[in-house]
């Protein structure tokens, strides 16, 4: 399985490799206040690593919620078993 795995890390690697190699024409990118020239390859590295920004930052406030969920359901687990084990219930089954 490793070996496949890293078959595989170099396949993407010869594939991402081979797209900067044919992607190294001079492009023109205009903004409203500057216009900056530079290879096509660079252009979409910088595309690629602001949509993971925002994917990124659209998913972090779920996981902090997540996370608070997960504390409040801890605590509540916790409490429950201490008034089971003062009433006298041996026994507490886990779901």
């Amino acid at each position: 399985m490793l070996l496949f795995q890293r078959i595989m890390y170099g396949v993407v690697f010869l594939l991402l490799f081979l797209v900067c190699l044919i992607n190294i024409q001079q492009v023109s990118f205009n903004l409203y206040f500057a216009q900056f020239t530079s290879p096509l390859i660079v252009l979409l590295f910088i595309a690629f690593i602001i949509g993971v920004l925002g994917g990124v930052l659209a998913v972090i406030p779920k996981l902090y919620r997540q996370a608070r969920k997960i504390k409040e359901l801890k605590e509540e687990t916790k409490d429950l078993t201490q008034a089971a084990k003062t009433e006298g219930i041996k026994e507490i089954k886990e779901t």
